[in-house]
């Protein structure tokens, strides 16, 4: 019994209600009153021992003070609450917390651990199915990449935060995307494409106004047409700016916007308007200390001091940017070394987490029918020289041409997931996409099927034990019987047998098999692998309750390009090139494969391989 179960329900509800109108306050932007209900709620949850009380409205506390900027008494008080979602293994809270701790320590400049924090997120949120909240982690590593000036690995992930937020019909967090992509871009001087990008994020956040979005994307639109020259256009950006700003006492993009105003009066030589916008501005530098908002704002004022002739305010202003400019430089060395340092302490995590993935037998084989394709990829290349001309040719166009055009248009799908597409069209993309894949799967099925026929191909054989082999492979198996709901089981013979294999081709065989009949098992059904032991026979059955094979087609299954193909349960797509593959493995293990089936009764695939005695 917990502490909880000794409270009235009412006060506990009371407290869940203040909490999740502290929530409703601060994203209708009201932050004091919403900090100062969450603190309420945080007391009268501490007063009774409400722990999960406690730890929804430490992580409301934190929040705000984030938003606030805050840093120090927001990591404090979601430290806080993570300690009680761990106690109490609350994914949803444990996720949040991570995300928002990851936020804040990004901000105070500790990129490594924030990127901890924010993979800790993403691995609860692929384990529990949290798609939107995963699409947010995306996000948030791709901000601290572009921050680490680290453009191709911050695109990576801005590609996985869009492909989720469009998924899930997120426009406002597309928007963010949008945002972040054109701040690369204008990393990368490319301002038309970051205007752009910045303009559909503006669009969508005036649609919902989402006005603390709206001041950020404002800001920097203001920032493009202030550096072409384009001043009338971009006063009107910079009103709507200020307007929001001040709404939510947003000081530094309220300061940067009475900047540009100034700015641009003294090029319009109304020096009276432009001093009245820099005093403005004057009084919020020296609130928020930053330097180089102080420095811009002095490189302004020099500028306007030359155009009025104060030559004496211009000359003292200079002197001030040239010290202030010497304070910079050293803070951005330190910055860039503690951002090397950085930079290598996160390649050696991603190295010890890539060591510790491999650890896990579901990746090991992943790898290892990688490294299978790439090989027979390689085989299949060197072997074709030795074929006839017209042979050679249609393989060489195969392997290459075809393999680069399915490539081109698979990019250009890729690209059309960016843009903004009716009902329709998104049809026709997707129907490409899958068209690609079907492409790509015939040609590598072809290329093997080339490659195990050709006459000096052999197989790396070792002395193996079955029942060992097997275990291996099964919690594979059972991850890709989930989606179906599928029982799988294995069943042992009582003694060790040993066989000579080729371990990595003996897997595409038994995985061909399985996988065969998970694709033709309706859900909920079963299937078995039996091993067993039939005189000098090592025999390996693989039962399921699937649909079955017709007896028309039964003698045609192991024929390449078999009239037998057809779509699984759920619309899977074959063709036809598999258990010919597999029929000329087993054949050169010196073993046999037979099938049994009735239509809509199951089927049985039977293997049987010749055992070896090892000496004693």
């Amino acid at each position: 019994m917990t502490d909880d179960t000794f409270y009235d329900d009412q006060l506990i509800q009371d407290i869940n209600q203040m909490i999740s109108q502290s929530e409703i306050l601060w994203k209708s932007n009201q932050n004091q009153d919403s900090l100062n209900m969450s603190l309420q709620a945080l007391d009268k949850a501490k007063l009774i021992h409400y722990k999960k009380g406690i730890a929804n409205a430490c992580r409301a506390v934190g929040t705000v003070y984030s938003i606030q900027s805050n840093y120090p008494l927001a990591e404090r008080y979601l430290t806080e609450a993570l300690r009680y979602y761990d106690e109490d293994n609350d994914v949803f809270g444990l996720i949040k917390c991570h995300s928002n701790l990851g936020i804040i320590l990004s901000g105070q400049g500790d990129n490594l651990t924030s990127l901890e924090h924010f993979y800790k997120a993403i691995d609860l949120s692929e384990k529990n199915n949290e798609t939107k909240l995963l699409g947010e982690q995306f996000l948030n590593i791709g901000s601290v990449y572009n921050k680490l000036k680290d453009n191709e690995k911050a695109y990576e992930y801005y590609k996985k935060a869009y492909a989720i937020k469009r998924q899930i019909g997120d426009e406002l967090g597309q928007a963010s995307v949008f945002n972040n992509i054109a701040n690369l871009k204008r990393n990368k001087n490319d301002f038309v494409l970051a205007l752009g990008y910045y303009k559909k994020a503006l669009h969508i956040w005036d649609k919902y106004s989402f006005k603390r979005g709206l001041a950020v994307v404002l800001s920097n639109i203001s920032n493009i047409l202030l550096e072409k020259g384009e001043y009338e256009k971009t006063i009107s950006y910079i009103e709507r700016q200020i307007n929001i700003s001040i709404e939510l006492n947003l000081n530094k993009t309220l300061c940067t916007a009475f900047i540009h105003l100034g700015a641009i009066y003294v090029h319009k030589e109304k020096f009276d308007i432009a001093l009245d916008y820099f005093n403005n501005a004057k009084k919020l530098v020296y609130e928020i200390k930053d330097t180089e908002m102080e420095l811009f704002y002095l490189k302004k004022m020099a500028e306007y001091y030359e155009a009025t002739r104060n030559y004496q305010e211009a000359y003292e202003t200079t002197n001030k940017i040239i010290c202030l400019k010497d304070k910079l430089y050293e803070e951005r060395i330190s910055d860039r070394m503690a951002q090397i340092e950085t930079n290598f302490r996160i390649k050696e995590k991603e190295q010890e987490k890539e060591l510790y993935r491999l650890r896990n037998v579901e990746l090991v084989n992943a790898f290892k029918e990688i490294e299978i394709q790439q090989e027979k990829l390689s085989i299949a290349n060197s072997k074709l020289i030795s074929l006839d001309k017209s042979k050679d040719a249609i393989l060489r166009i195969v392997s290459h041409d075809l393999k680069n055009i399915i490539g081109s248009i698979s990019s250009v799908v890729d690209l059309l997931r960016f843009e903004e597409m009716n009902t329709k069209v998104e049809v026709y993309v997707d129907v490409i996409e899958q068209s690609v894949k079907k492409a790509l799967q015939m040609l590598k099925d072809l290329l093997e099927a080339n490659t195990i026929e050709m006459d000096d191909f052999c197989l790396d054989l070792f002395d193996s034990e079955i029942h060992e082999i097997m275990r291996s492979f099964l919690h594979s198996f059972k991850i890709a019987c989930q989606p179906k709901q599928i029982d799988i089981q294995m069943m042992s013979a009582e003694k060790a047998l040993w066989v000579k294999l080729d371990a990595d081709r003996f897997w595409q065989v038994i995985s061909n098999l399985v996988y065969n009949a998970i694709k033709f098992t309706p859900r909920n059904g079963i299937i078995k692998i039996i091993i067993s032991h039939i005189e000098s026979m090592c025999q390996i059955e693989i039962q399921d309750t699937g649909i079955g094979i017709s007896e028309e087609m039964l003698p045609h299954i192991f024929e390449k390009f078999t009239k037998a193909k057809r779509k699984g349960t759920e619309g899977e797509m074959t063709f036809g090139l598999g258990l010919s593959i597999v029929k000329r493995l087993i054949e050169l293990h010196k073993g046999s494969i037979s099938v049994n089936s009735s239509e809509g009764k199951g089927t049985s695939f039977i293997i049987q391989l010749p055992l070896v005695e090892l000496p004693s």
